[in-house]
């Protein structure tokens, strides 16, 4: 898997009790967790090295994605998935239409290039674009 692919993954990954930073110095992904949780310390933030060596991985917002879901939803034209989406749970309802219709595979690759437009311009926005086009 390509480094850019796991930076979308991480960015896919909304949960708040972790955060996720791409490490200049590694070129890899660090994943920071409360020392509560892990019994590990994490980072040293005080370091003024670290500051610069880490850069913070955002996370997709969920009305990003819902953004998606209706962009989805108008190219495939099904009622159902409209419907999923103005229901109590859309997220979860709009997955199982999608996969209900056989459009759940057309679903996550629409999904990973809207996450890759995001996470290239935000590479770009770091200087880093290049190094991860490259990385395997």
């Amino acid at each position: 898997m390509r480094l850019i692919d796991d930076i979308i993954i991480a960015y896919l990954d909304n949960h708040y009790d972790h955060s996720y930073y791409y490490d200049k110095q590694e070129k890899s992904i660090y994943m920071e967790i409360d020392e509560a949780l892990t019994g590990e310390s994490g980072v040293d933030w005080d370091d003024e090295e670290n500051e610069f060596r880490f850069i913070p991985i955002p996370k997709v917002l969920s009305n990003e994605v819902y953004g998606w879901m209706l962009e989805f939803e108008s190219k495939q034209t099904h009622s159902k998935l409209l419907r999923a989406l103005n229901s109590r749970k859309p997220f979860r309802e709009f997955k199982e239409v999608s996969d209900q219709l056989g459009l759940l595979d057309q679903w996550h690759e629409y999904e990973y290039e809207r996450a890759l437009n995001r996470i290239r311009s935000w590479a770009e926005e770091n200087g880093i674009l290049e190094e991860l086009e490259k990385a395997a």
